[in-house]
């Protein structure tokens, strides 16, 4: 959602469903990461993770966030290229769960209507 929380701070949706999962074996094979895509380069998300348990095969992976949350050893990044190339033409979610990986990536739409 565009300048939802002022000026040039934006609010990103970045929640997939995946499924059909296998079982974990235990809490330490979880794991979970994302990125947001612009055509000059990408940035590494550090707040994607696991919003549910694995239910009936199922697993919800992601995070809402705002473009002005740091992350790593670069705190202003995301909101430094959200200025400087506007908003990204993709969003991709990876979850590693035992021994599978299951990754998607989509086109991030846009809502102007905040």
């Amino acid at each position: 959602m565009l300048d939802d929380q002022g000026p040039g701070v934006h609010t990103v949706h970045m929640i997939v469903d995946f499924g059909p999962t296998s079982e974990p074996g235990d809490e330490g094979e979880l794991e979970a990461s994302g990125n947001l895509v612009w055509e000059q380069g990408e940035i590494e998300l550090c707040g994607i993770g696991f919003r549910d348990e694995v239910e009936e095969g199922h697993l919800a992976v992601g995070d809402i966030f705002q473009t002005t949350e740091g992350c790593g050893d670069d705190p202003t990044a995301m909101q430094d290229a959200f200025d400087e190339f506007g908003p990204p033409t993709e969003g991709c979610v990876e979850a590693r769960l035992g021994d599978g990986t299951y990754e998607y990536c989509a086109l991030l739409p846009i809502d102007q209507t905040s």
